[in-house]
């Protein structure tokens, strides 16, 4: 054998080996994987098939072909569930070792480590027969003479395609309404206008929402500061203000993942107490950082400076809020101490969605009652140059800056393609529901030739990390 045959042989043997190393140890850093996240992926299987059965009365199949499909992570599909349909709660199970919880409350939302209830009291609203907004129906004259009505149906229709490579757009629900009438709607199989759909982070406006509220009834001040008593460095300077425009300059990573505050946030005791502890990287009112966190923080604080304990502050939204607004069924996330969320969670049908758009396109009045400050919704809507002209209040912006001028369009996004768009100037309100591949600037370039509208249609930097576009 000569010395180059041996030389080779030595290096094939040496491949060999490698990959049936590697091999080896692919399967071992998959069982670290699990061992590290076990608690994280046990608590997102629990939660979303307890919202997914309990509150949208869907099958187990149908929750993890989507929400816990291939999509968002197919080790999910690793952890065992035991569903029981009649003490509501969803048990999961991961290798035998790791376990978790969710249990349905009676106000319809699932919190994770909940003892079931003596009774569920939770019931689904019926329709309404009479039109839009005040009941469920669709308005009685629904074409105007500037609305192009087949290019309407053409355009949301598109919607609910596969995109141009064959990718399911995943696609639930598209509402539109102008001039304050719902004009058309559409709805994928198993999904109509009652359904509870989860607008995940569309529910921050929440925040922006009671703050409006407080600040009406002389409850709260925006520049309000020393917010929290352990906060006795640089976070006593954090302004209801800022955590509004998400300028808190607290430690903050926004993700969908496992390894980041915003999951590690998710399973904690106490969501505000989790995001409150973190350090200061900015000064507090300098730098814009999209934070669940911040949005938590804000509902924890407007729930102390009301001075309500947990029924009285979740009253309080059904009498300040959903009620005057003719929002039918409202359901809101809790953490596992049973304290309202704002980052993500809240659910309500996509009527509900278009009838809170349209109560912000009229400046937060609704039935010729004003529920929010006059110019408030201007205050959320105005962009900031520190986002770089992309969000508001708890809002995105389309357009850009406006010279301090209130955007003519903006809209609440929420992960995976929840979108509500609102044009005050026009009383047009685009509701899109879903869960899949999704870029709201491609569905609104087909939606405003058809209803007549010329506005902005793409956001000011959509190659911003932080944009609702990626």
């Amino acid at each position: 054998m000569t010395k180059r045959t041996r030389l080779w042989l030595t290096l094939s043997i040496l491949s060999i080996a490698a990959v049936i190393l590697i091999a080896a140890l692919a399967p071992m850093r998959e069982v670290g994987f699990l061992l590290q996240n076990a608690r994280l992926g046990t608590a997102v299987v629990a939660n979303d098939l307890c919202y997914g059965v309990f509150l949208q009365g869907r099958s187990e199949e149908s929750v993890r072909s989507a929400e816990l499909g291939p999509i968002i992570d197919p080790r999910l599909a690793w952890a065992s569930a035991r569903v029981d349909l009649e003490r509501g709660t969803v048990g999961v199970s991961l290798l035998g070792l790791f376990s978790s919880q969710a249990t349905q409350r009676g106000d319809g939302s699932c919190q994770l480590g909940l003892d079931p209830p003596e009774q569920r009291l939770f019931r689904a609203p019926i329709p309404d027969p009479a039109p839009w907004p005040d009941g469920d129906a669709m308005s009685p004259e629904t074409v105007t003479s500037e609305v192009d009505m087949e290019a309407l149906r053409q355009a949301v229709a598109e919607e609910f395609l596969p995109t141009a490579g064959g990718v399911d757009r995943g696609t639930r629900s598209v509402l539109v309404v102008h001039r304050g009438r719902l004009i058309h709607q559409q709805h994928a199989d198993g999904w109509d206008g009652l359904v509870p759909q989860n607008g995940r982070s569309m529910s921050k406006v929440l925040g922006a929402l009671l703050a409006g509220s407080l600040v009406a009834e002389e409850i709260i001040d925006l520049d309000q500061s020393d917010l929290r008593p352990e906060w006795q460095d640089q976070r006593k300077d954090i302004s209801i203000r800022a955590l509004l425009l998400m300028q808190s300059g607290l430690q903050w990573h926004e993700s969908n993942g496992p390894g980041n505050t915003a999951t590690a946030q998710f399973i904690a005791a106490n969501a505000a107490d989790f995001i409150a502890s973190k350090p200061v990287e900015k000064t507090p009112g300098t730098r814009f950082h999209y934070s669940g966190g911040d949005s938590d923080l804000l509902m924890s604080i407007l729930q102390e400076q009301a001075g309500l304990d947990d029924q009285a502050w979740w009253q309080y939204l059904q009498v300040a809020l959903w009620e005057p607004m003719g929002m039918r069924q409202v359901v809101v996330a809790r953490d596992r101490s049973g304290k309202l969320l704002s980052s993500s969670g809240m659910h309500a049908s996509a009527l509900d969605w278009a009838r809170l758009g349209l109560f912000l396109a009229r400046d937060g009045v609704s039935r010729n009652r004003r529920i929010l400050p006059a110019g408030w919704v201007d205050f959320m809507r105005t962009a900031t140059a520190e986002s770089g002209c992309n969000y508001g209040a708890m809002v995105w912006i389309r357009g850009g800056c406006q010279s301090q001028q209130p955007s003519p369009v903006f809209e609440l996004s929420g992960f995976m393609g929840q979108g509500v768009t609102v044009i005050p100037e026009t009383e047009t309100v685009i509701v899109r529901t879903g869960f899949g591949p999704w870029i709201m600037g491609d569905l609104l370039e087909r939606i405003f030739p058809a209803l007549g509208i010329q506005a902005p249609s793409r956001m000011a930097m959509e190659s911003r990390p932080n944009s609702p576009e990626h």
